[in-house]
């Protein structure tokens, strides 16, 4: 499925469930029919499984996603790694799951960091025939607090997202670095385009094959230690459409640094750019769920290309008009608090029209206008996105 048609799946799917979430009776019977095949197609999309809507009647979506659990078991404290996720409960792999019916304190913790969730699950059913990785309890969480209901939510959208939005598995930011290549016996000396922990894009006119294996020299601004590896190239681009340049891209084979430290100080404006940069702060190349208001408009799409500079916004709603404030809301990675800032819309990007279906994404460019307080927060989530890795997505679907 293309991009554009993945957006406007989750869109449409989203304007249904949100409706849902504020009450549950909101929905007549076509909108539910209408929610139940968005909701089926979506989880066929994340987990590879069929998902018919006619029999799958389940209330609430299901999404992949990394999070530790804990829970009391006696005297004991259970540890377990949670890999699905629902709007209305869980699935707990154990071989000795406890009765039906039983009520438990659960503690959800996102992966590294961040905010502890706390509440009340029940036990509805029980696997205990099987493999022993398929057996366990079905919970479904009691007595939710609104405050708890927004976390459970939160932790789903971006799940939702990172799962049919992100093709890479760590967050790339935009950078001109100089390197050294040494391909079939010739020394290169080129620049990258974008960086990650896990591979970066070379701006070359050197035919290369995908799976050729390259060794590099990456050069880091100031006094940084250059970074030495071997990369295998994994995509080329040879004939660049118009703003696209032509190169290819390459994955980490091996590398005696660790890059992490440089990206997370770039992307939050310790480190300065170099000569090269044609921006002076670098953009993070990550989907993130956002709410903007602007003059007489509202809309709850994707960014992407965040700095601390400013963000675009992918929408393809009528954009502000240049020069109209705005003021955009996302919600922090890891825990799960509200970011707001302030600007103003420097540029839009009009929809594709019939006549010209190709083209940049539509959506509107923002510049932040706010206090230094209110930037050192995104600096803080910036770097923060940074240790955020794709989700693994072979794990086995489990009811909820």
């Amino acid at each position: 499925m293309k991009e554009t048609d993945l957006i406007k799946l989750i869109e449409s799917f989203d304007a249904l469930n949100e409706r849902k979430r504020k009450d549950t009776g909101s929905l007549d019977a076509d909108e539910k029919i209408r929610w139940r095949q968005k909701r089926c197609q979506i989880e066929q999309l994340m987990f590879g499984h069929p998902c018919d809507p006619e029999t799958d009647t389940r209330d609430f979506l299901r999404v992949p996603i990394a999070l530790q659990l804990r829970y009391p078991r006696g005297e004991q404290i259970e540890e377990k790694y949670l890999t699905v996720l629902g709007e209305g409960g869980l699935f707990i792999a154990t071989t000795e799951p406890l009765p039906k019916d039983s009520e438990l304190e659960l503690e959800i913790i996102p992966i590294g960091k961040g905010k502890f969730l706390k509440l009340l699950g029940q036990v509805t059913w029980q696997k205990l025939q099987g493999p022993v990785d398929s057996l366990g309890m079905g919970i479904r969480f009691v007595g939710l607090e609104e405050e708890q209901k927004q976390h459970i939510y939160a932790l789903v959208d971006d799940a939702l997202r990172q799962a049919l939005l992100e093709k890479r598995r760590f967050p790339r930011i935009d950078t001109r670095l100089g390197l050294a290549i040494e391909h079939e016996g010739e020394l290169l000396q080129v620049v990258t385009q974008d960086l990650s922990m896990g591979g970066m894009f070379i701006v070359s006119d050197r035919p290369v094959a995908v799976g050729d294996e390259v060794e590099f020299e990456l050069r880091l601004p100031g006094d940084m230690p250059k970074v030495r590896g071997k990369a295998e190239v994994v995509r080329t681009i040879d004939n660049a459409r118009p703003g696209q340049s032509e190169g290819f891209g390459v994955q980490f084979v091996d590398l005696n640094l660790n890059l992490q430290q440089y990206i997370c100080d770039r992307v939050s404006g310790k480190v300065q750019p170099s000569g090269d940069e044609p921006r002076k702060q670098a953009r993070l190349k990550r989907r993130i769920k956002t709410r903007f208001f602007a003059v007489n408009s509202y809309s709850s799409p994707d960014a992407r290309d965040l700095s601390t500079g400013g963000v675009f916004v992918q929408t393809p709603e009528p954009a502000p008009p240049t020069g109209s404030p705005i003021e955009v809301t996302m919600v922090h990675p890891l825990t799960l608090q509200t970011i707001n800032l302030k600007g103003n819309v420097v540029r839009a990007v009009p929809a594709e029209s019939e006549a010209k279906p190709t083209g940049p994404a539509p959506g509107v460019g923002i510049e932040f206008d706010d206090s230094d307080e209110k930037i050192e927060e995104l600096q803080s989530f910036l770097r923060d996105f940074v240790f955020l890795e794709k989700l693994d997505l072979s794990t086995p679907l489990e009811e909820d």
